[in-house]
């Protein structure tokens, strides 16, 4: 750890941050000085003790003993209440800034994942096709936390506890200066020794904690989301050793990190206790009265009991962000990545006459096409239907009028006006679209359709239309709670025709224009999807429709149908059948 390591610390902070890490040290500053006069206090109060002569000899102390008239035992009274609200003061500091650090420190965890997630989502869609979700929540989640707790706590810690070390120096400095730098070079030495013995070793559990971490988090989702698979072919226990493997490895990291850091305590004991008494002997050895420096002797003993913890406090944190180091490069990795650069799109208010695919071209990469040179008319106010083989590219199109994916050449336009990728701000109030795999949150029904908490902005007369439109009725007045009824994680507690159905309602709600389909009706039954198309009709005249499909249940109610080949599109009447 070093001055640029810290300034890079430093500059992560946000201005109100700065302010408050600055009131911290404004705290630490004041407790220092505290700390210090409670230390110093012993000397004449322990003189008073041992000498009756030092209210008479010392002029301060006689000045202040003829003023108020003080006898030798009001004078040690007094003094001593005096030394216990030092101590009592100096400690209310402690604990205030303490108290103030941690509410920092929590603030800034909680500012440093909700910035991380931030990030995340200023990325293009391609961005979270080609990431590893479990990494992601993990950096979210975790390592922001481990961010705020072993590095900047800890960098607080240090710089803290180092002016109270700094400020109780000095004073044994003035005191005596050969007692007080002969200890602290024992003290330097232990301390440097350990770390320069176990810095490498830190770091290294520090990239492998974050190696295991992930293991962690990946083994967790992969069980969680394959539960329905790996409890059918009874595969429990493969996973559960898994991730017992990787949970174990991180707790093993974190132990042996929590174990180095611990160390030096036992030997500064032993060296605490050897100095003290090697002084002792040599007041001893050298004829000195030993009561006469008593008041000495137990200044350094205050001393030595006040300063040991604050460096075993400073080599703990030390050790805790050398083992996190890895983890801030990574945070600070994420949070100095510039956001993704949207391009200014012009917002759609209505959709009047078609959509046009004009010369458009694309690939995942630079030496393969999904779609090449391809030219499509979709007219206002009709049904489409595109078919063809699984893989060929239908989905394809859909994502890129949608703008999650940047063609590589050509134009896409509504009404004449060019959509560019992640144009979803000027598009997704005409545009209704429900995916092949519908999202859902772990909440009510009502929550579900509009896609929001905010039950207050809630329009029942559209809930209650869209529930007719979907034929969601018979299930929500079986339920209990209705609209309100939870669904559980994921819709887990409703069918696939269920869930296919409020994800249609969901779309239907904001009232689209245009609706697109991507498979979204493949769990229903024949009966029950031409009813739900025909209804959509019946109740949004004007809508144009757009269906990826691989059943031809609806294609002969279609206006036209679009067959997706290897090398071509072409627009067909309904006369001629794609069949599974």
């Amino acid at each position: 750890m070093n001055l640029l390591f810290i300034q890079r610390v430093y500059c992560l902070f946000s201005k109100n941050e700065k302010y408050k890490v600055n009131i911290i040290f404004i705290l630490s500053i004041i407790t220092s000085i505290f700390e210090t006069l409670g230390v110093f206090s012993i000397v004449p109060f322990m003189s008073l003790l041992t000498n009756p002569q030092y209210i008479t000899d010392n002029i301060y102390f006689s000045h202040i003993a003829s003023i108020y008239s003080l006898s030798l035992v009001e004078s040690k009274v007094y003094f001593g209440i005096l030394i216990i609200f030092l101590f009592i003061f100096s400690n209310l500091m402690n604990i205030l800034t303490l108290w103030y650090t941690m509410n920092f420190i929590a603030a800034y965890q909680s500012r440093i994942s909700t910035t991380v997630l931030n990030k995340y989502t200023q990325n293009p869609y391609n961005f979270f096709i080609t990431s590893d979700h479990s990494v992601l929540s993990k950096n979210i989640l975790d390592e922001s936390c481990i961010l705020a707790d072993g590095v900047v706590y800890a960098l607080l810690q240090i710089i803290t506890k180092s002016l109270i070390i700094i400020a109780i120096s000095i004073l044994m400095i003035a005191v005596n200066p050969i007692l007080f730098f002969g200890s602290i070079f024992l003290f330097t030495i232990i301390y440097l020794l350990i770390f320069a013995r176990y810095k490498k070793i830190l770091f290294n559990i520090g990239v492998n904690r974050v190696e295991a971490n992930n293991n962690r988090y990946k083994n967790t989702r992969d069980v969680l989301s394959n539960i329905k698979d790996v409890k059918y072919y009874t595969l429990e226990k493969q996973y559960i050793d898994k991730f017992h493997s990787s949970a174990k490895n991180f707790a093993y990291l974190n132990a042996k990190r929590n174990l180095i850091g611990l160390l030096p305590r036992y030997f500064i004991e032993i060296l605490t206790f050897g100095t003290i008494f090697t002084g002792i002997i040599y007041l001893i050895a050298s004829d000195e009265s030993l009561l006469l420096n008593i008041p000495m002797i137990s200044m350094f003993l205050l001393a030595i009991y006040r300063i040991v913890p604050l460096l075993q406090n400073i080599f703990t944190n030390t050790a805790n962000i050398k083992s996190s180091e890895h983890v801030f490069d990574n945070i600070k990795a994420i949070i100095d990545t510039d956001n993704y650069k949207q391009k200014s799109n012009t917002k759609i208010n209505d959709f009047k006459n078609c959509i046009q695919f004009t010369d458009v071209s694309f690939g995942y990469d630079k030496n393969s096409y999904v779609l090449k040179n391809v030219d499509l008319n979709i007219d206002k106010g009709k049904i489409y239907a595109i078919v063809g083989e699984t893989g060929i590219g239908k989905t394809t199109i859909i994502d890129l009028l949608l703008g999650f994916y940047k063609i590589t050449s050509g134009k896409i336009t509504i009404d004449g006006i060019q959509l560019n990728d992640n144009s979803f701000n000027s598009i997704n109030h005409i545009i209704g679209y429900v995916s092949q795999n519908i999202s859902y949150i772990s909440d009510n029904i009502i929550s579900n359709i509009t896609f929001s908490d905010n039950q207050n902005n809630i329009d029942m007369k559209k809930i209650d239309k869209v529930i007719k439109v979907t034929q969601l009725n018979d299930l929500i007045e079986g339920l209990e709670e209705g609209l309100y009824e939870y669904i559980g994680d994921m819709g887990s507690m409703l069918s696939g025709g269920q869930k296919q159905r409020i994800g249609i309602a969901r779309s239907l709600y904001r009232e689209p224009e245009i609706l697109i389909l991507d498979e979204a009706t493949s769990a229903l039954d024949k009966e029950t999807e031409i009813s739900l198309l025909n209804n959509i009709k019946r109740y949004y005249p004007n809508i144009t429709i757009i269906m990826i499909t691989h059943r031809n249940t609806y294609l002969d109610q279609c206006d036209k149908i679009i067959t997706v080949a290897s090398n071509d599109i072409s627009v067909t009447t309904p006369n001629i059948i794609c069949h599974e």
